[in-house]
C-alpha cells in the first residue's frame, strides 16, 4: 500500500512572505506556543506546527471486516477489489507465463521443421519480449484500479476528518 508522505518532514524552509511597497512589515513567524519545541530532525523553526498536527489527526479506514464480511456489506463501505486485485494479479502472472511457456515450445517445434525454423527462431527470440510487455502492460492496468481505490479512501479519511457524514 502506498502512503502519503510523512506530514512531519521537512522539504526546506516556508516560502517567503510577501513584501515590498504597501505591504505593512510582516513579523516573523513563530511556532504555535500549543507545542513545545521539537528535537531534532523534526520541523525546522519558523513553521506553523498547528497546521502539521492537524494534518497528522487522520486514521486510516478501519480494516476491521474480513472478505465474507466486506462482501456481504450493503452500504458499500468496505471494497473487497482491492483484496481481490492481489489475487488477480498472480492469477495473470501464472496465466501469461503458462500462454508464454506454450508459444516457446511452439517456436521450437516450428525450428525444429525442416520447412519453417526461421519463423520458429523468431518466435524463441520474442517470447521472452513478449512475455514482459504482457506482465508490464497488466500490472500499470491493475495499478490504475488501486490507484482510483487509494484515492477513494483518502477522500473518505479527509471526510471523517472534517465531521462531515
Amino acid at each position: 500500500m502506498t502512503r502519503p508522505p510523512d506530514p512531519g518532514q521537512s522539504y526546506g524552509p516556508p516560502p517567503p512572505r510577501p513584501s515590498g511597497p504597501g505591504q505593512p512589515p510582516q513579523p516573523p513567524l513563530q511556532p504555535s506556543p500549543a507545542r513545545p519545541t521539537p528535537g531534532p530532525g523534526a520541523l525546522p523553526p519558523g513553521w506553523d506546527y498547528q497546521a502539521f498536527d492537524d494534518a497528522t489527526d487522520a486514521r486510516p479506514p478501519e480494516v476491521g471486516k474480513g472478505f465474507f464480511g466486506a462482501l456481504f456489506d450493503t452500504n458499500f463501505n468496505h471494497l473487497i477489489t482491492p483484496k481481490l486485485i492481489k489475487l488477480l494479479y498472480v492469477l495473470l502472472l501464472i496465466v501469461i507465463t503458462l500462454w508464454n511457456v506454450g508459444l516457446l515450445a511452439l517456436g521450437l517445434a516450428i525450428a525444429n521443421s525442416d520447412n519453417g525454423w526461421a519463423w520458429g527462431v523468431m518466435i524463441i527470440i520474442v517470447t521472452p519480449f513478449l512475455w514482459l510487455i504482457e506482465v508490464i502492460s497488466s500490472r500499470i492496468i491493475l495499478e490504475a484500479v488501486i490507484v482510483r481505490f487509494k484515492g477513494v479512501e483518502y477522500l473518505r479519511i479527509m471526510k471523517d476528518k472534517d465531521g462531515t457524514r
